[in-house]
């Protein structure tokens, strides 16, 4: 059982704290976030009503932990000689290492720098169970549960989390292929890193995604997947075009849809009728969409005059939860409640029971 500290800390992690069984026997002891972030003194609270407060001290939390997750950046930019400074510290306390910044230029340089005997590689090696004809894709014969998001910062992750464990509270074996590619924890696994690679070519990541999630069915076994879909599935505009949706367009061909989540921002407008982007979704991706969920963020209206970018701003998650009793829809959820969630399975069930 490793103590893990998560650094640096930042809201695109709190999915792992409010459902840390994902973590399986390990637990968290600390979060810490560089100063001046804006996270110092945050109050983040798990499912078991455990509270932790983000901290800025990372000398004085090392202390307590016996492993340091280095994550990705989320919205700010970690300054390469803090992290280092930060990364030698942890090796000269002889703290385990499990670094997964996989996005940054310095990954390899940074990835040197961890002895061998401190550094935990969580990257699942499957062997060969099945000799892949590497032109060609193949059937999964387990049903495939997608989660999209219509941008950025829409639960997709913490959405991902909650269903894998109230599928698994009900007798089902979940195993989810996560929206990052940091996700490699007890039947959880990270999208391949292939998959954000421009020099792979489109044919040969679809099929070496197949492969993948084909391999792992084979190992596995498991009555279910969650599939999540990393980044957006539709431009908002010219300028925050979410890459059109072509990685979404890909992943669709690796691992067809038999039911999705789509996760899509708060917006006061809306009454419930997302059948437009259910016939969009359809069309494009072949994503039979059972419903929606809110995530409790808006557009930052300001940000997008002022530097022509799409940004979001929190909002309370009571507002989601008068949007969606006043919508009054099976179909139209707040799945980080409880009361959604079972909902959202149930009904994820029923469309599944016809597979």
């Amino acid at each position: 059982m490793e103590k893990i500290m998560i650094y640096p800390y930042s809201k695109d992690y709190e999915p792992y704290i409010k459902n840390a069984e994902i973590l399986g026997g390990d637990i968290i002891s600390a979060l810490v976030s560089p100063r001046g972030w804006g996270y110092e003194g945050d109050v983040i609270v798990d499912s078991q009503d455990k509270e932790y407060v983000v901290s800025a001290e990372f000398s004085e939390r090392l202390i307590n932990c016996s492993c340091v997750w280095f994550v990705a950046d989320g919205r700010l930019e970690m300054p390469r000689e803090l992290l280092k400074e930060k990364l030698l510290e942890a090796v000269n306390h002889k703290k385990r290492i499990f670094y997964t910044r996989y996005a940054d230029d310095n990954y390899e340089e940074m990835k040197k720098l961890i002895p061998l005997e401190l550094y935990i590689d969580k990257k699942i090696k499957h062997k060969d169970l099945l000799k892949l004809s590497q032109d060609r894709i193949y059937d999964i014969n387990t049903p495939i549960i997608v989660v999209a998001g219509t941008g950025m910062d829409t639960d997709k992750l913490a959405v991902q989390f909650i269903l894998k464990q109230k599928f698994r509270e009900r007798g089902y074996k979940v195993t989810l292929i996560c929206s990052r590619q940091d996700g490699e924890w007890e039947g959880v696994y990270g999208v391949p890193e292939f998959v954000f690679d421009h020099s792979v070519s489109k044919s040969e990541k679809i099929i070496k995604l197949n492969h993948y999630v084909k391999q792992i069915e084979k190992s596995e076994g498991p009555d279910l997947f969650i599939v999540g879909i990393p980044g957006a599935v539709l431009p908002f505009d010219n300028i925050d075009h979410n890459e059109f949706g072509i990685l979404a367009y890909e992943m669709s061909f690796a691992v067809p849809c038999d039911a999705a989540v789509l996760c899509m921002m708060y917006s006061p407008l809306f009454d419930g009728d997302y059948s437009q982007l259910a016939v969009d979704l359809e069309n494009r991706f072949g994503f039979n969409v059972v419903g929606v969920h809110i995530a409790a963020v808006v557009t930052d209206v300001q940000q997008f005059y002022e530097e022509s970018k799409m940004s979001h701003v929190s909002i309370s998650r009571n507002v989601i939860d008068k949007k969606v009793s006043d919508i009054n829809d099976d179909k139209v959820w707040n799945i980080l409640s409880r009361k959604d969630a079972e909902k959202a399975v149930s009904q994820l069930i029923d469309m599944l029971s016809n597979w």
